[in-house]
């Protein structure tokens, strides 16, 4: 890492591990939860004409569920692996420089070259970066000491990995609350 790298160190909290998947999943779940949630309620209506009057309103209300986003499984993804995954009961270090991000906690040492993300999205409690399915990785604000260092961190990403946009596409900056 270079001389303008940034270090953080933190200790990953639930709260912000489930803000990162909210955040990664409110990115895709506009189209597939939609199509899922049209699937659900054609069941239920399908099941309430063949007189499955149980079943149709819980498929009714499943489908509402996810027409709304209101029990994302990207969420219940992330606690279930939250509280698996020792990595979580570690503490982070994080350096963040033109070059890549390098990681490290007690059992692991990662240079990770930026071309690895293919988007990240700045909320008010953190910076979420996207490398594909799965779990995206989340530096939370709090982890940084000044106004200063998460200026140059978000010039940082926006040149090296680029801010995504509603529908994941790099564009300009965007933030999410």
């Amino acid at each position: 890492m270079s001389q303008t790298a940034i270090t953080v160190t933190y200790k990953p909290v639930l709260a912000d591990t489930l803000h990162a998947a909210r955040v990664a999943d409110g990115e895709l779940w506009k189209t597939s939860s939609r199509v899922v949630a049209t699937v659900l309620v054609i069941t239920a209506g399908l099941m309430w004409h063949w007189g499955s009057t149980g079943w149709a309103v819980g498929f009714l209300a499943f489908g509402l569920a996810e027409w709304f986003n209101l029990l994302p499984v990207a969420v219940a993804v992330a606690w279930v692996e939250f509280h698996r995954n020792p990595k979580y009961r570690q503490q982070y270090t994080i350096t963040m420089g033109p070059d890549g991000l390098l990681f490290s906690t007690a059992t692991v040492r990662a240079e990770i070259a930026w071309s690895f993300y293919r988007h990240f999205w700045e909320t008010d409690r953190a910076f979420v970066l996207s490398y594909g399915s799965g779990l995206p990785s989340v530096i939370p604000k709090s982890a940084f000491k000044s106004d200063e260092e998460l200026a140059l961190v978000r010039a940082l990403l926006g040149s090296q990995v680029g801010p995504a946009t509603r529908s994941g596409s790099v564009a300009g900056r965007r933030t999410m609350r």
